[in-house]
């Protein structure tokens, strides 16, 4: 490879591993044919973008995980070494890439955007004026903090809640149903039309973390010892640009599983990012803290909230499922819930609408209608409105 074109330097002796577990899948920052590379990417994506009629508006860097690259580089050895930049240090190279790269995408009349960690470590005054900052902290460990740092340099913030808008997590609590578990064991369709995208510290009257335990969410002004601000709310009149839903493909190995990963619940990302509902709580530009003793988000805001739930629901059922079925979309059946109350099978399907069916001893599947007497081995599951398709089975007991 001619050195006008490397992307590696050869001399590195680094030893990293990335999250994924890649041990070489980052371009060496440190070399001026990695910009060169970046300059020709960019050229040819805005090419291809004006060929089909829509212009190239916005440029997502990346910039994350990066894994310990680079430390034992030669070329960024010597870079480090040059008192001619402003580069002093390894951890320092990450920031030198992003600010470098950023400039040379809004040269080209293009915004930028990236992931809030690596936007981090760049100083605002080496950056453009035109960001987006793709937040994914959690809920319960401070998302809402990181909103308001990014928001405080003057960025645009889209949201990318992992335990909100990750896909690629389970559905539910069941080691049947595939998917990371880091930063949460659920992810359904109500766990994402439940979400107050400009509101994140009071989710903590509701929601709990990955262990099922409730968690708080300080959004008060925090000072140090000297009484010096280190932390405070969104700055008055700031809104969330936008939220966006991801499926990381590491575990998804077909189109049928990238289906199911992301229908339903895709439709309630629609509907959160495109409608501003009834019952949300508004954001406290003053601050305070929240948890589950707390009640902001009020027992009858709650209830316009589970109204609204039950008709976003039965329109999924009595409609939009049918809509997937015509497109030949593999959406994911939602599990029934189902118990047994004094001799009688009480079931119900969590979208309203979808046929349930039951069978007692491993005998033939009967429609669900109502409760029914049942005893013995009882089973319970849906089928899709065009009876192709039965749900995941699940026993009663």
């Amino acid at each position: 490879m001619g050195r006008n074109l490397q992307l590696s330097d050869l001399a590195d002796k680094t030893q990293y591993r990335s999250i994924q577990h890649y041990t070489d899948n980052t371009i060496n920052v440190c070399l001026e044919s990695s910009y060169r590379f970046v300059d020709k990417v960019l050229d040819d994506l805005i090419s291809l973008h004006e060929q089909a009629g829509h212009p190239l508006r916005t440029y997502h860097i990346g910039a994350d995980e990066t894994a310990g690259a680079w430390v034992d580089s030669p070329a960024c050895q010597a870079l480090i070494a040059d008192e001619n930049n402003d580069v002093n240090d390894i951890e320092h190279l990450g920031a030198h890439f992003i600010e470098r790269v950023s400039h040379m995408i809004a040269s080209k009349g293009i915004a930028v955007a990236g992931w809030n960690d690596g936007l981090g470590e760049t100083k605002v005054d080496r950056m453009p004026k035109n960001v987006s900052s793709y937040v994914w902290g959690t809920l319960p460990h401070g998302a809402h903090k990181l909103v308001s740092e990014q928001a405080g340099r003057g960025w645009q913030i889209v949201l990318a809640i992992p335990d909100v808008f990750y896909f690629d997590f389970p559905y539910e609590v069941d080691p049947k149903e595939r998917g990371y578990h880091w930063a949460s064991r659920r992810v359904n369709s109500r766990t994402v039309f439940n979400f107050m995208p400009d509101n994140l510290p009071v989710h903590a009257e509701f929601r709990v973390d990955t262990l099922g335990q409730p968690f708080v969410s300080d959004d008060s002004v925090t000072t140090d010892e000297e009484g010096n601000i280190v932390y405070q709310p969104l700055l008055k009149g700031y809104k969330v640009s936008g939220i966006q839903g991801q499926v990381w493909s590491e575990t998804v190995r077909s189109d049928e599983q990238t289906e199911y990963m992301l229908f339903p619940r895709m439709l309630a990302l629609a509907e959160r990012a495109w409608h501003k509902a009834d019952w949300f709580v508004p954001y406290d530009y003053a601050g305070r803290k929240y948890d589950s003793t707390t009640s902001v988000f009020s027992e009858n805001l709650r209830h316009q909230r589970d109204q609204a739930w039950e008709m976003f629901s039965a329109t999924l059922g009595f409609k939009e499922l049918a809509k997937l079925e015509q497109a030949n979309i593999f959406y994911r059946l939602p599990t029934v819930g189902a118990k047994i109350i004094n001799g009688k099978l009480h079931a119900k399907s969590p979208i309203i609408g979808l046929p349930i069916e039951y069978r007692i001893g491993g005998g033939t599947w009967q429609r669900y209608h109502q409760p029914v007497a049942a005893a013995g081995r009882i089973e319970v599951r849906t089928r899709s409105i065009d009876g192709q398709r039965a749900g995941r089975t699940l026993g009663v007991y």
